[in-house]
């Protein structure tokens, strides 16, 4: 009977021991798992972030070397004011690389950022009112957030025939509006009748200071 007892302990113990050796292989297989994943979305990180570098380089050698995109970005530094401030360059010129109109992008920017003034673009360098999932998407720098919003436009809109405010409208906003928003300042950025500097309050957005 003793040795029986003995026999059904060591069994216990032993299968005690088992389970706890599966569990701690178990949970080191998470964090070694949970360890790759997080070097590979590190990594992943930094490759987007040479990327936007590489792209603004490029813009910052090359961009002005064309009269057209130089006089564009000009008359968009009259208008970007805030955060958007002095992203002219960056504008014209990746957008007519991306076959983007950039008058239509500032106009959404500024619509969308409330002129650059907007909680969106100045915690999370979001550009262009963009989610991701319902949430807003967060960028680590404006040029970042700037290249990620004219590659939404390119991919998600212009690929798609949508290349006006009105063909955007039903799929980027909710607003009925947000149409005749977004050409208010099209039409004005182009014809060169509005400037930076209107009075701001930022209680409100939209449409309200125009």
């Amino acid at each position: 009977m003793i040795f029986k007892m003995v026999r059904v302990r060591k069994k216990i113990k032993f299968i005690s021991l088992l389970t706890l050796a599966i569990i701690l292989t178990a949970i080191s297989f998470i964090y070694i798992n949970k360890d790759d994943e997080e070097k590979s979305k590190i990594l992943e990180k930094t490759k987007e972030k040479e990327n936007i570098e590489l792209v603004v380089n490029r813009i910052e050698e090359n961009g002005a070397s064309s009269k057209e995109i130089e006089n564009i970005a000009n008359r968009l530094n009259e208008v970007f004011e805030f955060k958007l401030a002095n992203q002219g360059m960056l504008y014209a010129s990746y957008c007519t690389e991306k076959g983007v109109d950039p008058y239509l992008a500032a106009a959404i920017s500024i619509h969308e950022t409330y002129r650059g003034a907007s909680y969106e673009i100045t915690n999370y360098n979001n550009v262009g009112g963009m989610r991701n999932g319902g949430k807003v998407m967060q960028f680590d720098t404006i040029e970042a957030g700037i290249i990620k919003y004219i590659d939404n436009l390119a991919n998600n809109y212009y690929a798609k025939g949508l290349d006006t405010a009105e063909k955007m409208q039903s799929k980027y906003a909710g607003s009925t509006s947000w149409a005749t928003n977004v050409n208010y300042f099209y039409t004005k950025i182009k014809d060169g009748s509005y400037k930076a500097g209107l009075p701001l309050n930022t209680k409100y957005a939209a449409s309200v200071w125009y």
